[in-house]
């Protein structure tokens, strides 16, 4: 396994454009007929979040991205691939502000049930520099008080 590859698609790009979106992720599983790489979707616009878009994903074997972007944030959906792809972009808006202890902790707990259930789980803090590294070392220590083995 190689890593995770990110796929992230402006508001521009909607629904209507399942095709494309279909012929796309088509050529990237062409050029890795190996599925070396976990590949992850971030949508920028909510028309994305139904059923016809999670069935294209279940057949290409890709993850949504959780993230909590406004305007667009992605529902908390149950997904079957082998891993979780979070980012967040910062509680107020545009990439600022720093979470919360219990914001980190809720999400902690759920790094621990993805863990525990065999799931890969990748975090990206998208905030300002110095509120997304308190924040990365927050999740971190939260995670190790309730015992996430692999941090």
């Amino acid at each position: 396994m190689k890593g995770c590859l990110l796929l992230q698609f402006p508001p521009s790009l909607r629904s209507d454009q399942l095709h494309q979106l279909t012929q796309l992720l088509h050529h990237i599983r062409l050029g890795d007929r190996e599925e070396q790489w976990k590949i992850a979707l971030e949508f920028r616009h909510p028309s994305w979040y139904q059923e016809n878009t999670y069935d294209l994903m279940r057949k290409f074997r890709i993850s949504l991205v959780l993230h909590d972007k406004p305007g667009s944030a992605t529902p908390m959906i149950e997904q079957e691939q082998d891993f979780v792809y979070l980012r967040f972009h910062g509680p107020e808006g545009d990439y600022k502000g720093t979470y919360t202890d219990d914001f980190l902790m809720e999400y902690a707990g759920y790094i621990k049930d993805w863990n525990e259930e065999g799931k890969t789980v990748y975090v990206y803090f998208n905030n300002t520099i110095g509120d997304a590294i308190r924040n990365l070392q927050s999740l971190t220590r939260h995670l190790r008080s309730i015992s996430v083995p692999s941090f």
